[in-house]
């Protein structure tokens, strides 16, 4: 199955082009946990365990400041919206047929930056970065006197899938 919970780190820069909007662009990486299934297995014995699966995410997109270039008692609330790509890596473990690929990926974001000082803030953010996956037919194909992984009848090979995530970091201004 694909890529699920797991530590996610990485840079994000923005870009300030008017008083509300800026611009984001974001490099992210982690290792994720990803269940794995064995498609021509009977249900019982179909768990194949888990498996580490490390993630290359990049994106770019547009924040809306709430507040425009000023802050409520150093409180700078935003919400946007990015397009990106997301890599995983191939787990060898798995035999299943299944593979990430490089999807196409898009989310919005809800957050709030806290400014203590001119030139530094902290901001938490809630992510929801959504990609379409693609199974390979075994997952659709029942084994011998089962069910199927995943029922035809429900969905088809590909499905959308989202990954709501929370982001902390610490922000830097550089420059004027």
């Amino acid at each position: 199955m694909a890529p699920g919970d797991g530590p996610v780190g990485g840079v994000l820069y923005s870009l300030s082009l008017r008083a509300p909007l800026e611009l984001m662009m974001g490099l992210y990486g982690g290792n994720l946990t990803r269940h794995l299934v064995d498609p021509t297995a009977p249900v019982d014995k179909r768990d194949a365990g888990t498996a580490s699966q490390s993630m290359l995410i990049a994106d770019a997109g547009f924040s809306l400041r709430i507040t425009g270039a000023k802050t409520w008692h150093g409180f700078a609330p935003y919400l946007g919206f990015s397009l990106g790509v997301a890599n995983g890596s191939t787990v060898l473990e798995d035999n299943s047929g299944f593979t990430f690929n490089h999807p196409f990926q898009f989310g919005p974001h809800l957050g709030v930056r806290y400014y203590h000082a001119s030139s530094v803030s902290l901001w938490v953010e809630g992510w929801d970065p959504m990609w379409r996956l693609r199974y390979p037919l075994s997952f659709f194909t029942a084994a011998t006197g089962s069910t199927p992984v995943l029922d035809p009848s429900v969905q088809g090979p590909t499905q959308w899938v989202h990954n709501p995530t929370l982001l902390i970091g610490l922000g830097i201004m550089i420059g004027s």
